[in-house]
């Protein structure tokens, strides 16, 4: 991943495909490719963004936020 995305991610808190690299490892997905790596993390920052986003705009809680995502998964 480039400098600048790095630092880009750092300050929107993005989700890196470094990140997403590492949890699917601990799972056994051990051969996806830097493009794949990059979709998913792509998809995960703008899912979670959105929720965050619906979350404020409902003004719900931390904890429903919480419910929101655990249902995603």
């Amino acid at each position: 991943m480039g400098e600048k995305r790095k630092k880009l991610s750092a300050l929107t808190g993005s989700v890196t495909p470094e990140s997403v690299k590492i949890v699917a490892e601990s799972v056994g997905l051990s051969d996806l490719s830097d493009a794949t790596l990059m979709f998913i993390a792509d998809e995960m920052t703008f899912r979670l963004r959105h929720t965050i986003q619906v979350c404020i705009v409902e003004s719900l809680s931390g904890s429903d936020l919480c419910v929101i995502c655990f249902s995603l998964c």
